[in-house]
């Protein structure tokens, strides 16, 4: 387990423990991704990087459907097992899912693609364990939207922040200075995605959202670089 991955599930998770319950609550937006999840009479759910439960499988799984999942955070783990027993969550990698091909009708990323190392992986992996017939999902922060595209000059001063903090941090002996270079979330090129999947030969929809409190949905086109732009949220589906 390399440092980043390291870090996710010891340090970053602790603060995933409640904050998804006190800070964020069940937003509009997950509402979206449910009822997405819910469109067809799907039974079969697993969730990669379901954290302690809440908000997705918590909801599937009150809707009477069967659901898996995996963090790579055993504090989170724990958390979900006792709060919704009714979900089967065990820890594991989403580069390396523990479950056996074509397991699941739909398996599903949602909050946490922006985290991972190798995403392009990571979808191979659910699209592996996804049974023929069934759907993977995943939400992705777009790259070229202003609120998440980030200039050579701002990461230059993003870094500076960090590494000023970090130097703080460790002449105050605090041993998180190797986390200040860690935590950075990375927002996917779609279009790149895009060309990735095509060759993959995988059939594959996206869906554009401008603000994550309007339900609004438009299907995208992720090479029109133009179009792109004016989407804060991307959802992934690709059919199996």
């Amino acid at each position: 387990m390399n440092k980043r991955k390291k870090y996710m599930a010891n340090i970053y998770s602790k603060y995933w423990q409640d904050a998804r319950y006190t800070k964020y609550g069940f937003q509009q937006y997950d509402q979206i991704l449910c009822d997405l999840l819910l469109e067809n009479e799907y039974q079969s759910y697993f969730e990669v990087g379901i954290g302690n439960g809440y908000p997705i499988a918590d909801f599937i799984s009150n809707k009477g459907k069967a659901v898996s999942g995996i963090d790579i955070s055993p504090t989170l783990i724990e958390k979900c097992n006792n709060d919704f027993p009714n979900i089967r969550a065990t820890v594991g990698d989403a580069e390396l899912i523990n479950e056996t091909n074509e397991s699941f009708d739909v398996t599903y990323c949602f909050h946490s693609s922006w985290y991972f190392d190798n995403l392009t992986h990571c979808i191979e992996e659910m699209y592996r364990v996804t049974k023929k017939g069934g759907n993977v999902l995943l939400d992705l922060q777009n790259s070229i939207h202003p609120s998440t595209s980030v200039s050579i000059g701002k990461k230059l001063r993003i870094f500076a922040k960090q590494f000023i903090t970090g130097l703080k941090q460790l002449l105050d002996k605090n041993t998180k200075f190797r986390d200040a270079f860690i935590t950075y979330e990375k927002p996917t090129d779609i279009k790149y995605l895009n060309q990735y999947l095509s060759k993959q030969g995988y059939s594959a929809i996206f869906l554009g959202l401008k603000d994550l409190s309007d339900p609004t949905k438009e299907v995208i086109d992720p090479d029109d670089q133009n179009e792109l732009k004016n989407y804060i949220r991307i959802i992934l589906t690709i059919m199996k």
